[in-house]
């Protein structure tokens, strides 16, 4: 940042610059910058780049947050789950125990549904900061 300011670069432009520089990297598909993301600036209709915006730490994130094309492999040595498309992001999840109706369901559910859930089920106060559902469809009634 201070080679920035020390030579009159908005740190917008730069964003937009490097995002411009890795869309021309065969490959990647989309480019957020910080300030589109810390701004809201982006559709939440759109599914990718809401699972971008979810995704985003501004202290762990860069100012450029590249997406590659679906079904591209970024070299990794890790087990990875980093790009927004749903084969990447589909986890299942598995319940089970008292109050728990057996089954397979196939609800859209996802692991912010976990806390609200168990909650439920041990008649506990729901954490206040929990955005998932309680997965209804799994407790036995």
């Amino acid at each position: 940042l201070e080679a920035l300011r020390r030579d009159g670069v908005p740190r917008e432009e730069a964003e937009r610059v490097a995002c411009e520089g890795a869309l021309r990297v065969a490959g990647f598909a989309r480019c957020y910058t910080r300030t589109q993301l810390e701004r809201g600036a982006i559709s939440p209709a759109d599914d990718i780049a809401r699972r971008v915006l979810h995704g985003y730490n501004p202290r762990r994130n860069g100012d450029a947050v590249v997406v590659p094309q679906a079904f591209n492999l970024i070299v990794s040595y890790t087990a990875d789950h980093y790009s927004p498309y749903s084969y990447d992001t589909h986890v299942p999840v598995i319940i089970m125990g008292g109050g728990v109706a057996p089954g397979r369901y196939a609800h859209a559910a996802s692991p912010a549904d976990i806390a609200p859930t168990l909650a439920h089920l041990l008649r506990a106060e729901r954490p206040s900061n929990a955005v998932g559902r309680v997965l209804l469809e799994a407790i036995r009634q």
